[in-house]
């Protein structure tokens, strides 16, 4: 069974959609609301530079990457795990996913009744977007070789 939460941190605990750590979770007196977390200086991400002069869809930042977060986020990422419980845990709780995945075969492609290949392309999404985080915080190939590993099932002919 995979690790959506860490075994590390038995008082995670869930608000409406939002995982929280009750060592760092501040609460306040309202029935609904954004959990609020420890203000610790060192854990706080940077202020974005990036301001388009006429915010338009054609308006896109100039560095990359643009998917997922941009780079002055990645940048920050490792000093906000070092300082940051909540961090932490998620960044534990990916890489022993990716690590799990690593260790099995590739996802085959074959259709499941009425929904197509949809449950395939969602089992290989969720390992691609884990192994493409572990590259991004490691620089270890291995991962990115795993996820193309991933992505080439379909044009190699390996269906079920």
């Amino acid at each position: 069974m995979l690790n959506f939460l860490p075994r590390t941190a038995p008082s995670l605990f869930l608000i409406g959609r939002s995982i929280c750590c009750a060592s760092f979770l501040q609460t306040n007196s309202a029935l609904y609301g954004q959990p609020t977390f420890s203000t610790n200086a060192k854990a706080a991400w940077p202020s974005d530079t990036f301001s388009p002069g006429s915010p338009s869809p054609t308006s896109v930042r100039p560095d990359r990457p643009r998917l997922i977060a941009p780079a002055y986020k990645w940048n920050a990422l490792p000093n906000l795990i070092a300082n940051e419980p909540y961090f932490s845990a998620w960044n534990q709780s990916i890489f022993d996913n990716a690590t799990q995945y690593f260790d099995l075969p590739p996802v085959k492609y074959y259709m499941d009744g009425a929904s197509g290949i949809l449950d395939n392309s969602r089992e290989i999404k969720m390992r691609v977007k884990a192994f493409a985080y572990a590259y991004r915080m490691t620089n270890n190939t291995k991962w990115a070789d795993r996820a193309w590993d991933e992505i080439q099932v379909r044009r190699l002919g390996l269906l079920r």
